[in-house]
């Protein structure tokens, strides 16, 4: 009876320990080093270093180490008990790999319970490890975060994205720490220093990007709250960054100077020193995959970049350079652009300002931001009438290409490269106009680099919107002309440099005053010009003499001396010696008669290549302009102030 009565006893305990295995999932679990018993064989897995802690009030989390990958067995039962190898491994097995092995329970009552656990393989069944379940001291109802199956990335060398997941709505927090610092914050050290996000139960993942990060790592410590307290403490290693091989350099070369450290694909921070006169800077890139894309972000404020920046092909691209510090970006994406793996180089480009910069032309490369529907009313209305007024007076048409966009210059005098998201039809812009105060539009003078980029050049330094248009005048009195001058004519009007004289004529043959004279060259060099006070503006602007009729005709010699003075005005007309003037001068016949001042004017037009003369050894220069002419001169100068920035 009594050994009945034992057996009966004992079947009850392995009863009761099955069905508490069966209605939990299999998971390892170890014991302290004091708890760990004999392995059943020489060889055999060995298990140390179990642990259980309550992460909330619903969720134990256990952890063990086995020094071999098996099958392992848990059950959980009265610490008392001391269930054999044969009892435990009648639950299901879970496969793992040696190492530390980590999981959690959720919605279980384990007070005065403890876990058994044993790892079995092919060499034979390990020792097995008690872990005593510690009383649960969690507020009910706080939440539970962990990783989820994205878990950890590092997009660049100084950043790094978490994804997390939980089982509550909360408000979480989360704080660095670098790596080799032995602080570990508590949740409200967290709370009060960290940055915070919100976690809706209805997303299954919240995202976290941490900024800042060194390249060799640290850990991230991430705590969840709810108005019935904290959560778990989650904590994340963040590793050190590798840039991916798909979207990282083999090589990066600047133009002028060496780039500090030595290029390396996985260090992403340069600098490179030039002297004063390096006033652009070209910038070589070449990506490890042949179908990765290398981009150029552009010269930026580090602070303030954001993948909603434009992107474009970079390849040999030129940089203009500020005195002393700028900033250079390069982003190496993978083929389709809209992933999250990335590489980010930087290259800090200091240019010695220790000397004045001369004067001369600014450049700025600026961004285009969209603008309010408010303004966008007044671009359309603006655009209306002068579509109006010109297909009447003029016979041309006029039509925005796209949206308007706004721009920000910070100094006058500036030759602009706009990096814009704004949408335009390429092939069929012709010039950028700005919205004035009074609600009209001027045209500045408007350029396509090399890779297609709009470049402009705005006169006044501060904001400015900008509507993309698309002008084709129709004259009917310019196809005897040249091809030449033909084309300078109709690229004239298609940047509003000149418009014509009424019912679809140009004249070209008629004489040009001064008047027209310099309203056109202002036109072409972006100063604001009224046709009316064009003679007033070009004294106030030291172009021309107040004193000069409008109606005056103007000769060849009188033109270059306002060319001359136009780039004066922006301080970029050439320095000339007399000699230079002398050998400039060489190749015409009728110039000896001309003052020191006019040699000087037209040698200067000369060099730039905006008077030619007439290929007979004459320049003519008292020759009486034609408006055809006028018209190209002053589509040669606007081409000359873009060359010089």
């Amino acid at each position: 009876m009594k050994y009945r009565l034992h057996y009966h006893l004992q079947g009850l305990m392995i009863l009761i320990a099955f069905l508490l295995l069966g209605s939990l999932p299999a998971v390892a679990t170890l014991s302290a080093a004091s708890d760990v018993a004999v392995a059943s064989a020489p060889g055999a897995p060995v298990l140390t270093d179990g642990e259980a802690k309550w992460l909330s009030f619903d969720v134990l989390q256990i952890s063990f180490n086995t020094n071999q990958a098996g099958s392992y067995y848990l059950g959980i039962m009265n610490p008392a008990f001391s269930p054999s190898a044969a009892t435990l491994m009648r639950g299901s097995p879970t496969e793992i790999e040696a190492g530390v092995y980590t999981t959690h329970y959720n919605g279980f009552n384990f007070s005065n319970r403890a876990m058994f656990i044993l790892v079995a393989n092919d060499n034979g069944i390990s020792n097995i490890l008690m872990i005593t379940i510690p009383d649960n001291d969690k507020t009910p109802g706080t939440p539970f975060i962990q990783q989820s199956d994205r878990g950890i990335t590092r997009p660049r060398d100084n950043i790094a994205w978490l994804s997390i997941t939980g089982d509550k709505p909360a408000s979480f927090y989360y704080l660095f720490i670098s790596a080799g610092e032995s602080f570990v914050p508590d949740a409200q050290h967290i709370e009060k220093n960290g940055a915070t996000g919100v976690m809706f139960i209805e997303r299954l993942e919240s995202n976290i990007t941490i900024y800042d990060i060194p390249v060799d790592g640290g850990m991230l410590y991430v705590v969840a709250k709810n108005p019935l307290g904290y959560g778990n403490l989650l904590t994340v290693e963040i590793p050190a960054f590798t840039a991916p091989t798909s979207v990282s350099l083999t090589n990066l070369v600047v133009s002028v100077g060496k780039l500090t450290p030595d290029f390396d694909p996985n260090i992403t921070n340069y600098s490179v020193s030039v002297p004063n006169d390096i006033k652009e800077i070209t910038v070589y890139a070449t990506p490890n995959d042949p179908n990765a894309r290398v981009i150029r972000v552009q010269r930026v404020n580090l602070d303030e970049l954001s993948e909603r920046q434009s992107l474009y092909d970079l390849h040999g691209r030129r940089f203009p350079l500020d005195l002393e510090r700028n900033t250079i970006a390069v982003q190496v994406n993978t083929e389709e652009l809209n992933t999250n793996i990335y590489v980010l180089y930087t290259i800090t480009v200091n240019r010695d300002g220790s000397q004045p910069l001369a004067e001369g032309f600014n450049t700025e490369i600026i961004s285009g931001s969209s603008i309010t529907n408010e303004i966008n009313m007044d671009v359309y209305t603006a655009v209306q009438n002068l579509t109006d007024d010109f297909r009447i007076r003029y016979n041309t048409t006029i039509y925005a290409t796209g949206n308007p966009f706004s721009v920000t210059v910070s100094r006058s005098n500036t030759i602009a490269t706009i990096m814009t998201t704004a949408s335009y039809e390429s092939g069929s812009l012709t010039t950028m106009a700005r919205l004035n105060d009074d609600g009209t539009l001027t045209a500045i003078p408007t350029m396509k680099d090399e890779s297609g980029n709009l470049v402009v050049l705005i006169k006044e330094a501060g904001d400015s919107v900008l509507v993309p248009l698309s002008i084709v005048a129709n004259f009917s009195d310019i196809g005897r002309l040249t091809r030449t001058v033909h084309e300078e004519i109709i690229l004239a009007a298609s940047r509003m440099i000149v418009n014509g004289t009424g019912r679809g004529r140009f004249t070209p043959d008629s004489s040009v005053t001064a008047q027209d004279s310099v309203t056109m060259l202002m036109r072409a060099a972006s100063i604001p010009v009224d046709w009316a006070a064009a003679i007033e503006t070009g004294a106030e602007h030291g172009i021309i003499s107040a004193d000069i009729k409008p109606k005056e005709p103007m000769t060849r010699i009188n033109t270059a001396h306002l060319i001359s003075n136009v780039l004066r005005s922006f301080g970029a007309a050439p320095a000339l010696t007399d000699n230079d003037i002398d050998e400039l001068l060489s190749s015409f016949r009728d110039v000896g008669h001309l003052t020191d001042d006019e040699r000087a004017d037209l040698a200067i037009t000369v060099k730039l290549g905006i008077f030619q003369g007439h290929g007979n050894g004459t320049m003519r220069p008292n020759d009486i302009l034609l408006r055809s002419q006028v018209a190209s001169l002053s589509v040669r100068l606007q081409s000359v102030i873009f060359s010089l920035r």
